[in-house]
């Protein structure tokens, strides 16, 4: 029958110090042990104890606890919480991706969610699911903001010059990351092959880009990752709640990290004219780019949403493409208008394809960004100036300015770019143009003539 000890202990000392047994000179002491003991409980092996606290009365509510798990275990009456609360929680994370894909999530969702999944739980140090509270997550997710331990304090004022290996352990970071580092902020070296060396101006920049940490949009992907983790722990009934349903996510705008920007439509007719012209990159010819580049800016199709179309993605009725749910970023199906100009383009580029078959091989989608840098090049435009950069998703804030310098909607512009908040496509997406804001003054009443000021003083042409 389950009751309370505080059993006997011994130990030996000598000189008044606990010495190990056997020690010449030592006298044995023997005590009670300052700790009651939970003993007999049922289903427990003969002589397991089990330590609970000094003070009897509440050793004696722990006690009523634990016969009460015990009696209820044997009776099968184990919720389903209190079992998988003793399962490891890798078999969680592994019982979870399988769910994901099983729910149709595209590879690359998968595979990035349980990244980051694993990433934040090895940081927090959980090992079971109640070691996922809320003030663990969130203190980890700042230490993302952190700048590395590993990044140097300062470069080096003597040194001008640096070879790639140097650069790279300069910076702590593996080659291929400096490779796209140097991409994503426009940033080059002189020289060709072995002999290619970096600046010590170069150096300092990509220094100061590691020095910030992590932007609040990385820390937010993290975040999400484990909020999916914990929502799916708790409808699947493996917690009794989501520990981390009030856990929110940070606001963005204060740290965009990426800015983009838009091309001028002679800036933008420049760069399909010198694509077409070009030689072939990563299996895609110039004409295969030039068609897929003008998809993605009068569609707003993201560059894995457009690597999954084929031919029978196409309306040709009502001009517009589908992409499948498990290809698109709000994992539904969506149908978007297409102009009907381009629809004609495309129409006439498809003839003769496979009706099922990609029509631009998915290769080229991780070299995006360097596929229209070269392009780019080539019409001598900068990837990267005073305005932003332009990347493969910087065609879908093509796609929005060019909307809303046409004059379409707010709300439609939002429509169209498949957005949550006229926030985002108005703020982040819509890149206000100078002659635009001029064209746009040149409409305002005539201040200067001899009737203004008066209600009723027309307005002057534009012009």
């Amino acid at each position: 029958m389950a009751h309370l000890i505080r059993p006997w202990i011994s130990y030996y000392t000598k000189n008044g110090k606990r010495v190990p047994k056997g020690t010449k000179g030592a006298k044995r002491v023997k005590q009670r042990a300052r700790k009651w003991y939970a003993a007999g409980l049922p289903g427990w092996p003969k002589g397991r104890r089990k330590p609970l606290c000094a003070d009897k009365t509440t050793a004696t509510r722990m006690l009523a606890k634990l016969i009460h798990k015990a009696e209820r275990e044997a009776a099968g009456l184990v919720s389903p919480e209190e079992e998988h609360a003793k399962t490891p929680i890798e078999s969680h994370l592994e019982d979870f991706e399988r769910y994901l894909t099983a729910k149709g999530g595209t590879a690359k969702h998968v595979r990035e969610t349980m990244q980051r999944c694993r990433a934040a739980i090895a940081g927090i140090g959980a090992s079971r699911l109640h070691d996922l509270t809320p003030s663990a997550v969130v203190e980890w997710i700042a230490t993302l903001r952190q700048p590395p331990a590993h990044v140097a304090a300062a470069i080096n004022p003597r040194i001008e010059w640096y070879t790639k290996a140097e650069l790279a352990a300069l910076l702590g970071i593996h080659p291929g990351s400096l490779a796209r580092m140097l991409q994503r902020e426009g940033l080059q070296g002189e020289g060709n092959g072995k002999a290619r060396r970096f600046s010590r101006a170069v150096a300092e920049a990509l220094h100061e880009r590691l020095r910030r940490g992590n932007g609040i949009s990385t820390a937010n992907h993290y975040c999400t990752a484990l909020k999916s983790f914990t929502r799916w722990l708790s409808r699947d009934r493996r917690l009794n709640a989501d520990p981390l349903i009030g856990v929110s996510k940070q606001n963005e705008e204060p740290d965009v990290r990426v800015v983009r920007r838009s091309l001028s439509p002679t800036e933008f007719a420049a760069f399909i004219e010198a694509t077409r012209q070009g030689k072939t990159f990563r299996g895609l010819s110039g004409a295969d780019r030039a068609m897929l580049y003008q998809l993605a800016a009068r569609s707003g199709l993201r560059a894995s949403e457009i690597a999954s179309l084929t031919p029978e993605s196409f309306d040709w009725s009502v001009p517009s493409v589908t992409v499948k749910a498990a290809y698109s970023k709000r994992r539904r199906r969506d149908e978007q208008p297409l102009p009907q100009n381009l629809a004609a383009a495309l129409k006439d580029y498809l003839k003769g394809r496979p009706k099922d078959k990609p029509i631009w091989q998915t290769g080229w989608v991780p070299d995006a960004a360097e596929m229209i840098r070269h392009d780019l090049a080539a019409a001598g435009i900068a990837y990267v100036d005073g305005e932003g950069s332009f990347d493969f998703h910087a065609l879908r804030h093509q796609y929005v300015s060019d909307l809303v310098a046409s004059g379409a909607h707010p709300r439609d512009a939002q429509t169209l770019a498949r957005h949550s908040t006229i926030t985002l496509t108005m703020n982040r997406y819509a890149h206000p143009r100078q002659a635009n804001l001029h064209a746009a003054l040149g409409k305002l009443p005539d201040l200067t003539a001899e009737n203004s000021g008066g209600e009723d003083a027309p307005a002057s042409s534009a012009g």
